[in-house]
């Protein structure tokens, strides 16, 4: 069992018709950061993390990052830990002007960058009609992923698809058949994915997990990681 962290955040820029214009994007975790979420549990090396911070540098980020590229402001953000969604939230809410002219975000504690991204330069353009201020939300995703093999065959209906199943009680995040390293596309149902190789359908009401592998065979002999939340 592997347990993955994904980092993703969204500003949310209130208009003035009441309506919002959404930023999203997703992070790059640091190295510093994975030795962060590793060392957090068992001791003190790492104060907990408590900023959110922007700046205006442009470089790609990078995992060997300390820092950002020209950090502009940080504010301490409100934590909580979503346990239904298995997930760390952070908020915080910046000025509009704090804002323009930002290119980059991260997530950091007193000393360490945890996380980091670029995104398209803020302007007046990306905040024409707005009001208030700006919250940014980040979320930290803690997701797991196991390989399994426990397939049965469907053979009712869809006899000759080759199609397969699996009982899994958790959301499905994605499916990926290792041994050709190939992500498997989502199907909204069954026939949708008779049409399909290489592709699955979760039916979360049974908590079911349907496959075709990328040859269209059994896949008894493919390593199938499986990833939930």
């Amino acid at each position: 069992m592997n347990i993955n962290i994904k980092g993703t955040y969204k500003f949310k820029i209130k208009l003035s018709n009441g309506e919002y214009r959404v930023i999203t994007g997703e992070n790059l975790i640091t190295f510093l950061g994975e030795s962060f979420f590793l060392n957090r549990p068992i001791n003190n090396n790492f104060n907990a993390m408590k900023y959110i911070v922007l700046g205006n540098g442009t470089n790609r980020p990078r995992k060997m990052d300390t820092s950002l590229g020209n950090e502009t402001i940080r504010k301490e953000c409100v934590k909580k830990a979503d346990l239904d969604n298995k997930r760390i939230l952070l908020t915080v809410n910046f000025d509009i002007n704090e804002l323009l002219g930002t290119t980059e975000i991260g997530v950091a504690n007193d000393d360490i960058l945890i996380s980091h991204d670029v995104y398209e330069k803020i302007t007046n353009s990306t905040l024409e009609s707005s009001i208030g201020e700006v919250e940014v939300e980040y979320s930290f995703q803690l997701s797991t992923s196991a390989i399994r093999s426990d397939w049965n065959e469907l053979t009712s209906t869809y006899n000759g698809y080759n199609i397969y199943y699996t009982n899994e009680p958790n959301e499905i995040i994605g499916v990926l058949e290792e041994n050709t390293n190939c992500g498997y596309r989502k199907t909204s149902s069954l026939n949708e994915l008779s049409q399909y190789m290489g592709a699955y359908y979760y039916d979360r009401g049974l908590g079911y997990l349907y496959i075709r592998n990328t040859k269209g065979t059994n896949p008894v002999n493919d390593t199938i990681l499986v990833q939930t939340k």
